[in-house]
């Protein structure tokens, strides 16, 4: 049964992982490319924060009440909620995009990392994280290049009947499967959980600074870098999309072996070893734009990818290893609440302070550069064995 719940979670982040390829990802850059100051987009980002916070209370409230197919229907519809935001005036309707692109990220997201607590092993979770991932790196790359494609080529309304129509497919020609109930067996299971519940969370290995920490980071990392790599592509989708593609297939070969033998590795160097990396990637960024050569640019890019490659592959190991010795789901659930509530503070600010100083691509590298000096906390993070 084992291997029918992880086959049903491949092909519950599969379809997941192409819907995101296809657009989320690009989204920054499309409210960038729909005339979009820093400032609005950085308070779309502090109502993404808020909109998972409601699609994790939806979670918590769903996910007893309908059935296994049931969910993952609702979390596509989700999906296409967003999109079809998106279809009207976003110059007016920002506020709107961030809240609904949050609530499908808080079901999406929560839904995954429980159910990835479910289907690991002991000792083992370098290795099985790496496997997800490099199930998420074919088929993120496939739908980034097909995005970029139909973005370039036929504007939004292709990529919306794109995803609709995939997520039909879905619909149809998997939930009708019965292994869909076994598959959210274990999470039915799991008691309540509260926000009031993570505000009483503290354990002695600083996990609440390292939750809070995490959530600006992966934001900056995903969504406003993308920004500053967008301009580098002559400001095409389709080049943007190619050149994450090219980065991913290039390093897919040492992230199989690392995800080999991360497991074996002596914890305390590895994750060391990984926050230093991370810090380096943030000061990388940060030099980027000051580069003059197309090749130098290539190159640096590539380094900084692997570095943070590396870092996500041993926190994601050491979060998810004390997870299973600590409070498990709870621990996974506390994580995702501390991340967005300082997503929610620290890009309200963000946008504060870029309305006031109307911030362009220079006041991002000032702000790669703080998040270098933040990047030295995941040292906090106590390793314990």
């Amino acid at each position: 049964m084992k291997q029918v719940f992880y086959r049903s979670l491949q092909q519950f982040v599969g379809i997941h992982t192409l819907l995101i390829g296809l657009f989320p990802f690009y989204l920054s850059v499309f409210l960038w490319n729909k005339g979009l100051e820093l400032w609005k987009i950085s308070f779309a980002v502090s109502l993404i924060a808020l909109g998972f916070l409601v699609g994790m209370e939806l979670w918590n409230r769903f996910r007893v009440k309908l059935s296994g197919r049931m969910f993952v229907g609702l979390s596509l519809l989700l999906e296409i909620l967003m999109l079809v935001v998106l279809s009207l005036d976003v110059s007016m309707l920002w506020w709107l995009v961030g809240f609904s692109y949050g609530m499908y990220n808080g079901v999406f997201w929560i839904t995954q990392r429980m159910l990835f607590f479910d289907a690991l092993e002991s000792q083992q979770s370098g290795k099985q994280f790496g496997n997800l991932q490099i199930l998420v790196f074919i088929l993120l790359q496939m739908s980034i290049l097909l995005g970029g494609l139909v973005l370039e080529n036929f504007g939004f309304i292709g990529v919306l009947w794109g995803s609709v129509a995939l997520s039909l497919v879905f619909l149809f020609g998997f939930l009708w499967q019965s292994h869909w109930e076994y598959l959210f067996y274990e999470v039915k299971k799991i008691p309540s959980l509260t926000f009031r519940d993570a505000l009483h969370f503290k354990d002695e290995m600083s996990s609440r600074s390292i939750f809070l920490l995490d959530g600006p980071l992966l934001y900056l990392e995903g969504f406003f870098w993308l920004i500053t790599l967008y301009q580098f592509t002559n400001e095409n989708y389709f080049q943007l999309g190619l050149v994450v593609t090219v980065i991913a297939l290039f390093f897919a070969a040492s992230f199989w072996f690392l995800k080999n033998s991360i497991d074996r590795l002596p914890i305390r160097f590895t994750y060391r070893l990984g926050v230093f990396l991370y810090v380096s990637s943030w000061v990388l960024r940060a030099i980027v734009p000051e580069l003059s050569s197309l090749k130098t640019i290539g190159i640096v890019v590539l380094i900084l990818s692997f570095f943070t490659s590396f870092f996500r592959l041993t926190f994601n190991k050491r979060f998810f290893d004390v997870a299973h010795q600590t409070s498990g789901h709870r621990y996974v659930y506390f994580k995702s609440s501390y991340s967005q509530v300082s997503m929610l503070l620290f890009f309200a600010l963000l946008g504060v302070l870029f309305f006031y100083v109307e911030a362009g691509l220079f006041e991002l590298q000032m702000v790669y550069v703080v998040a270098a000096v933040c990047s030295l906390f995941f040292l906090k993070y106590r390793i314990s064995s």
